[in-house]
């Protein structure tokens, strides 16, 4: 029976069978190995030209790093309790800019359409699904990045890149006890904002909230003790999932409490301590909580004026389509496109 390896670092499909950049199956990933009766055999590559494309996989620490040495940019560590919607974040905001602008930008690229579109794949409509769902975090799957590249409105010249880093649930939890586990998070100490999520759906039971309270205070307190987060951390609590709590009038006064404890605890330790609202992928959107609720403004404090202007291509006919992803690939390979259309 056939079995997969994997040649890049931090995937577990050998053992797992799951893909770390959420390719499904394994065998379509480039980086696949597959094993059988003992020996390692790739796949064949078809005869004749062929083109070599990026991967547009989920992004390491060094190919991060890379992308930071080269342009300006920001890199949010989004942590939470499993299901709080911590990866859901992201891949929301990079369906708002498939739809075009938002929040005042423009998406000027990224270095991971495939791993987007492949995570997105699950969560979309037209899927089979029931219910929207998004992959979890593995909890080996170790750091990596989904990231984005962005221009200001009337400031095209000078693009800015956010690396999305999404801290498993189950190193959360692990950090929410113990600071030693937190010390092996460097990523806590690296990223430029922490965006701790609180789930609403378990903020709408009442049995549930303190125990919510209970994990928030704990990383965050572990984080400061171990010195991984300092003076000069900047940390966002958002109440995820708003769009469950909105109108539930009961549950306003006790969600105050936990950000006016939280508050009064933590603010005075980091240079920065705020609270937003936000319903990344509301199931059922409305005029008041619509879908993407309150990710505009996370984006636009995370956008920092780049130090110098770094100059993009020029610009070439804009396809036609209504997805910014297919505009974009047509910008940055148009001989794969025909008379200015997206493939």
């Amino acid at each position: 029976m056939a079995q997969w390896s994997c040649k890049q670092k931090g995937c577990s499909v050998a053992s797992s069978g799951r893909c770390v950049d959420g390719i499904d199956p394994p065998s379509g990933c480039p980086h696949i190995v597959q094993v059988a009766a003992g020996k390692a055999t790739t796949s064949t590559k078809p005869a004749g030209r062929t083109l070599r494309l990026p991967g547009g996989g989920v992004l390491d620490f060094d190919q991060a790093t890379s992308i930071l040495r080269a342009e300006p940019g920001k890199i949010l560590l989004v942590a939470g309790a499993q299901r709080s919607g911590k990866t859901t974040l992201p891949l929301a905001i990079y369906e708002l800019f498939n739809k075009g602008p938002f929040a005042g930008l423009h998406f000027a690229g990224s270095e991971t359409l495939f791993a987007f579109e492949s995570m997105c794949h699950a969560a979309r409509v037209r899927s089979e699904n029931d219910s929207p769902d998004t992959l979890r975090t593995e909890f080996e799957a170790g750091t990596h990045f989904l990231h984005l590249r962005l221009i200001r409105d009337g400031d095209e010249r000078q693009p800015f890149n956010l690396l999305f880093a999404d801290l498993s649930g189950e190193h959360y939890e692990n950090a929410c006890n113990s600071t030693e586990d937190c010390k092996k998070i460097p990523m806590l100490r690296r990223a430029d904002r922490v965006l701790l999520m609180l789930d609403g759906k378990r903020l709408k039971v009442p049995a549930e909230r303190a125990k919510v309270f209970k994990e928030a205070r704990g990383m965050l307190g572990s984080a400061l003790d171990a010195e991984m987060l300092t003076a000069s951390s900047q940390v966002s609590v958002l109440f995820a999932k708003w769009d469950l709590l909105a109108d539930d009038t009961a549950a306003q006064s006790p969600l105050q409490q936990i950000e006016d404890r939280l508050a009064t605890e933590f603010r005075g330790r980091v240079a920065r301590f705020e609270f937003a609202k936000v319903a990344a992928r509301p199931e059922f959107p409305t005029a008041s909580v619509p879908l993407g609720h309150g990710l505009a403004e996370i984006l636009g404090d995370a956008s920092l004026p780049p130090e110098k202007p770094v100059p993009l291509p020029l610009r070439l006919p804009v396809p036609v389509s209504d997805r910014q992803a297919d505009r974009y690939l047509a910008l940055r390979l148009p001989h794969l496109c025909k008379e200015g259309k997206a493939p």
